[in-house]
């Protein structure tokens, strides 16, 4: 009884879902968000501690995502938008909003920008835990704008609306097809200095052709292998890469 008593005021959020539902699967459901939330603000708030110091990308990646044994990609993101004041960004897959929720927090630390995301809505079990983006909270939404449906579809109005993006990030369906069609894509519209992004680049071709078809327009390309985890035995460990346009 005290310990549910200490949960309730360490967390006062909860009492209209308690009064409301009297179900023990939702407060435990919004107390597992918020822990999510709170743990990327600490990731947040290292990676901002470190880049006052100076520390280079691959010194802050590696640090924090040990540190807090967390996933590289959605710090990278964060990372390269407050490194490089990054304001108008395009990604592609969403789910739960692991990425969405770092890249909405660097903008809204900016104080400028916004996120453009496509999500095609196909995952049953997101959909039981909230929907697209479930973990991206309403402050944070008027930095945000999601379109559900297939990028092929979505992607072209989307960036020639914007007419010129600063950040680019494929996490959509890693298939080769999808992978070209959505780099070469989104490279037409990359600002100069933009960096294009990408998780699961090993799971085809596209990226490392990309980079041979580009090789004399970019600098600053980074690979990182994703931290160990439990998918590991049924899928290939991911790899993520970003690279930054030259126009010469």
């Amino acid at each position: 009884m005290l310990s549910k008593l200490r949960i309730v005021l360490q967390n006062p959020d909860i009492i209209p879902i308690i009064l409301k539902t009297r179900n023990k699967q939702s407060v435990k459901h919004y107390l597992s968000i918020k822990k999510n939330r709170d743990l990327m603000i600490q990731i947040c708030n290292e990676i901002d501690s470190m880049l006052s110091r100076n520390e280079t990308n691959d010194e802050i990646i590696e640090y924090t995502s040990k540190k807090f044994n967390f996933i590289k990609y959605p710090l990278i993101w964060y990372l390269l938008i407050r490194k490089y004041h990054l304001r108008t960004i395009v990604e592609t897959g969403v789910s739960m909003g692991w990425s969405s929720f770092m890249i909405l927090t660097a903008l809204q630390r900016e104080n400028s920008g916004k996120l453009y995301s496509i999500d095609i809505d196909f995952s049953d079990i997101v959909k039981q835990d909230g929907g697209v983006g479930y973990l991206v909270p309403d402050h944070l939404k008027k930095y945000w704008t999601l379109k559900i449906g297939d990028t092929h579809k979505l992607l072209k109005p989307i960036l020639s609306e914007l007419g010129q993006l600063d950040m680019f990030i494929h996490d959509s369906d890693h298939s080769y097809q999808v992978m070209s069609f959505e780099y070469n894509l989104a490279w037409e519209f990359l600002s100069n200095d933009g960096f294009l992004c990408s998780d699961d680049i090993n799971h085809s071709d596209a990226f490392d052709e990309f980079i041979i078809k580009h090789k004399n327009h970019f600098t600053n390309l980074y690979k990182f292998e994703e931290i160990t985890r439990s998918s590991d035995d049924i899928h290939k460990r991911p790899m993520i890469g970003f690279l930054q346009k030259v126009i010469t």
